[in-house]
């Protein structure tokens, strides 16, 4: 095994004094010592530059956060304040990484991840559970339609495991070996239906995050207003499928990912969500779609017309 140590001494716990809280000071104070860390885990090139890149744009948005990396390259960056080996024959790192991290409580981020806007308040929110994760799209996909979930209601769909929180405990270690083995016994290359039938067959303590905590469906941010919070994590999996990873020494920018007309729509939403520290009175309105813009165009111009006849 390899460990890397950054020279920069980013401390490993966050003060959880620097998340805005809504209980006591005294409870406040009672959090100071845990262990909060952020997670990517990484094998192959092209996999290992992407989560260097998602990292920096992590550190854009939390500076001080400890960040590490579970990989099976011997990665020297300090963007990671330790890299971890995994194992050989891992057929899933993110599987190891939450298994295996230092930290109490584990912000896992998939490669594919941008994050824009703060999310140390899910370490908060381990306060009451275990294991949170966002639903996952593609319910109608046969992916969701295994034969061995079918006992399992619609209305618990699967978990996206491209971004979890996670507190360490007995049964969290559980969760995570019975997930780890079962999908590696089966040879299977998709793991979250192993995972929803874990959930769904067990009293775990499960939270699920909405869908501004791990926003997959990028094009439906333009029909987002200042009524509901902004989006705080864009997971892009196109990111992986380009020939070119990018930079490993550059964060992601928006124009990887977004539309300039959505970039400007997305930063309109984080400036006005109050739970960032936004205006919610700067109200931001859906984007009209392109049949809107041209209708709209088509009755002004027979207006003009009408009036110049």
């Amino acid at each position: 095994m390899f460990l890397f140590q950054r020279d920069r001494k980013y401390s490993s716990i966050i003060n959880i004094k620097t998340i805005p809280m809504l209980r006591s000071e005294k409870d406040v104070s009672d959090h100071s010592e845990i262990r909060c860390g952020f997670v990517f885990a990484a094998t192959g090139d092209q996999y290992n530059i992407l989560a260097r890149r998602a990292a920096r744009s992590l550190r854009r948005i939390h500076a001080d956060a400890a960040i590490d990396l579970y990989s099976d390259q011997e990665i020297i960056d300090p963007i990671f304040e330790k890299v971890h080996a995994v194992s050989k024959d891992t057929t899933r790192p993110k599987m190891e990484a939450l298994r295996r991290s230092r930290f109490d409580r584990t912000i896992y981020l998939d490669c594919d991840i941008m994050v824009v806007a703060d999310i140390q308040d899910l370490f908060r929110a381990l306060d009451k559970y275990e294991f949170m994760a966002a639903h996952a799209r593609g319910s109608n996909m046969a992916l969701s339609r295994r034969p061995f979930t079918k006992h399992i209601p619609v209305s618990f769909p699967q978990v996206n495991t491209g971004v979890i929180a996670i507190r360490k405990s007995e049964s969290t270690s559980d969760l995570m070996r019975k997930w780890d083995d079962e999908f590696s016994q089966s040879g299977d290359k998709l793991d979250q239906p192993y995972l929803r039938k874990l959930l769904y067959d067990n009293d775990y303590n499960l939270g699920i995050l909405p869908p501004e905590y791990n926003l997959m469906m990028l094009e439906t941010i333009q029909v987002w207003t200042s009524k509901t919070n902004a989006p705080r994590v864009l997971h892009c999996p196109a990111l992986h499928y380009r020939d070119d990873p990018g930079d490993p020494k550059k964060p992601f920018e928006y124009d990887e990912i977004l539309s300039p007309e959505l970039t400007t729509h997305l930063k309109q939403l984080i400036a006005s969500d109050f739970s960032l520290g936004g205006n919610p009175k700067a109200k931001v309105r859906k984007l009209n779609s392109l049949e809107e813009t041209q209708k709209k165009k088509s009755i002004w111009r027979r207006a003009i017309s009408l009036i110049g006849a």
